[in-house]
């Protein structure tokens, strides 16, 4: 299974293209509501809020919306964590302004 799906994808360099420009839609929304995002090729958006409260209620009210969104304490992301957001295929410029309306509403 994981062979015919990277075959796919390298047969489709497009799907590879859209989850790039969704992470950017995002990265820059994120940016243009003052939150400082870090910066990675990879589809996933991590960013952090002033404190563990605040990105813990941001993640509820993401869910609310019907986003999960993730509050991740993983080795390296701090003391209060951060919010990691993996985009994928399925994800819309819809689904990203959900989100960002859970970000500005805080």
């Amino acid at each position: 299974a994981a062979t015919a799906s990277l075959n796919y994808s390298a047969a489709h360099p497009e799907l590879r293209k859209e989850v790039r420009e969704t992470a950017e839609y995002l990265r820059a929304g994120l940016r243009s509501a003052g939150v400082q995002v870090i910066d990675t090729p990879a589809a996933i958006v991590s960013f952090r809020l002033a404190s563990r409260a605040d990105m813990l209620v941001l993640q509820r009210r993401a869910w609310e919306r019907g986003v999960c969104i993730y509050h991740s304490t993983y080795l390296g992301a701090g003391p209060d964590g951060m919010i990691r957001c993996g985009i994928f295929r399925d994800h819309s410029f819809a689904d990203i302004d959900v989100l960002m309306d859970a970000v500005r509403t805080g």
